[in-house]
């Protein structure tokens, strides 16, 4: 055969170029044992529209700095940012193989996670990490939920990142909210590196949360199967 390696879906969701960037380092080291065929969004998130259309709008900078902003400057801000993520994505092409597709797309998280879905793919996130994660992958999953496929994905991961994985089980029931806020609480103090988290877990919370709670970026791992060791 001229390829043996599996074939895993996968659309990457980001909303500027450097969430974009930590998450095809992550596709990158997918690559070397899986054949990737990588739908990629740039997000145009519907409140960063509205917010850049108010009068005197301001944005914080990573530094701390307040900076003007406006639709003008936040279409010019789209516009470098979709060249950076092309050129990020040839490059990644060049080197890993991997087949790509690349597009502008309105609206929020929930549409990434509802294209994954439809495609039967994967949902990656990026998310550009400011400090250094204090530990590994962490993956969530309900309390009676099988996961040897989950972690067949974070093992994988594990071996390219040298890191280690740690399984946190939640109580998926109609009540859990207090159990939601929890998980949140747990992973706003772990600092991971990365968070794999099934398709379930997203119904009982939101993929905003999680990425605001874990500060890192995401995978949701839909119903598909996946097995890194299949010919």
């Amino acid at each position: 055969m001229e390829n043996d390696k599996p074939l895993v879906k996968i659309v990457l969701g980001a909303t500027c170029f450097a969430d974009a960037k930590v998450a095809i380092d992550i596709v990158e080291k997918l690559a070397r044992t899986l054949e990737l065929k990588l739908r990629a969004y740039l997000l145009k998130e519907d409140a960063a529209l509205y917010a850049s259309a108010l009068p005197f709008a301001r944005a914080i900078s990573p530094s701390g700095t307040s900076l003007e902003v406006s639709d003008i400057k936040m279409q010019q801000a789209y516009f470098a940012d979709i060249g950076f993520y092309e050129r990020a994505l040839k490059s990644l092409a060049e080197q890993s193989k991997v087949s790509w597709t690349l597009e502008e797309r309105k609206g929020n998280l929930d549409g990434i996670m509802e294209a994954a879905t439809s495609h039967e793919a994967i949902a990656l996130f990026g998310f550009n990490q400011l400090q250094k994660p204090r530990n590994g992958i962490v993956v969530l999953a309900g309390e009676d939920q099988d996961i040897s496929n989950f972690k067949s994905l974070a093992g994988t991961l594990s071996s390219e990142m040298n890191t280690s994985i740690e399984v946190l089980r939640v109580e998926t029931n109609e009540n859990n909210a207090s159990n939601m806020i929890d998980l949140l609480h747990k992973l706003q103090t772990k600092s991971p590196a990365l968070l794999i988290a099934t398709s379930e877990i997203i119904r009982m919370t939101s993929i905003n949360a999680l990425l605001d709670a874990s500060r890192c970026p995401l995978i949701v791992y839909n119903q598909f199967e996946f097995a890194a060791d299949s010919g």
